[in-house]
């Protein structure tokens, strides 16, 4: 992303900097996501879950309800490529 943005050049700082943001929006979006394909009835038991961060736990109770989670990171993803992308090719003009 960064190479297609014209920031292979940053500073390694910087660009670790931007590489944990844009892994943090990513993160969210695809959080955002599994929390939209919970079915309503199971969001009080998700959130349960989660507290306890067990991944097993996690990983088991996702894949009962068939939430892809990795599907939806890599969507995201691209999706966000895309949107960096254009992003620096409007500010390149």
């Amino acid at each position: 992303i960064l190479e297609l943005m014209g920031a292979k050049n940053m500073p390694e700082e910087k660009k670790q900097e931007l590489y944990q943001k844009m892994m943090e929006t990513i993160k969210s979006r695809a959080m955002k996501r599994v929390f939209e394909a919970m079915p309503e009835q199971d969001l009080a038991e998700w959130k349960k879950v989660l507290e306890i961060g067990e991944q097993s736990q996690i990983d088991q109770f996702l894949s009962a309800r068939k939430i892809d989670v990795k599907k939806f990171f890599l969507q995201e993803a691209m999706i966000y490529k895309i949107e960096m992308v254009d992003i620096a090719k409007s500010i390149n003009k």
